[in-house]
């Protein structure tokens, strides 16, 4: 998420960076949000136009070393450094909130500094994004399974392919299946990721809409935490 830089929050003995939004009581105009826009072809992208707090717009300068995601983040972020915004996952701030997204020729960009328009073969608009959801984590510790798994998302049973056997089916396998189980509620945004980790058990991590009921051979999940994301 790029985020406003606070006046006066640079350490000057441990470089530690402070953000407005987290330590300053007034954050009038620090509105965040998702924007996207879609180009015919997205790179080279010749500049970035943003409006600040003051409401004037600057235009940041990006050019042709900026190819792929990590190239456009690099050049993008100088250029915030200098109007005083930084991306805050960098600091290990909202981490699951990610400043720039590519897929494709669509560029996603989470901020609370108003992103205008691209530069790219001709000025195209940002879309602002109106629904912010939350996000909760389910998590569920299983460990073989005789019969082949059963999981309901708000009560519609999806079957998990085959059964799992702790140390023969590997965790990359049981992904795949939940992901194969689960592939509706996935297409419709409402289970967003699938993490399977451990050795003596499957450690299942579903992270779905906030307000999904989910089941496993009709155990509830435990909810581990909720945040919030756009859509």
């Amino acid at each position: 998420m790029i985020k406003k830089v606070a006046v006066g929050g640079t350490s000057p003995k441990g470089g530690i960076k402070f953000y407005a939004s987290e330590v300053e009581t007034i954050t009038s105009g620090l509105d965040p949000a998702q924007y996207t826009v879609t180009p015919g072809t997205l790179f080279p992208i010749t500049s970035i136009t943003v409006t600040k707090l003051d409401g004037t717009d600057a235009t940041l300068t990006i050019g042709a070393g900026a190819t792929n995601e990590q190239t456009l983040k690099s050049i993008f972020r100088t250029q915030l450094l200098a109007i005083g915004y930084d991306m805050a996952e960098i600091d290990g701030i909202d981490t699951n909130l990610p400043s720039v997204k590519v897929a494709g020729q669509k560029l996603t960009v989470l901020s609370e500094l108003t992103m205008k328009s691209i530069n790219s073969g001709g000025s195209v608009n940002f879309t602002k994004a109106a629904t912010r959801k939350g996000k909760s984590t389910y998590t569920k510790v299983s460990g073989t399974t005789a019969d082949a798994a059963t999981i309901k998302v708000n009560g519609t049973a999806r079957t998990v392919s085959t059964a799992w056997t702790v140390g023969t089916t590997s965790n990359a396998a049981v992904k795949s299946q939940i992901e194969t189980a689960l592939a509706t509620e996935i297409t419709a945004g409402t289970v967003i990721s699938v993490t399977v980790t451990g050795t003596t058990d499957y450690n299942i991590v579903i992270d779905c809409l906030a307000g999904t009921t989910l089941q496993f051979n009709n155990v509830t999940f435990a909810v581990s935490g909720t945040v919030s994301y756009w859509v």
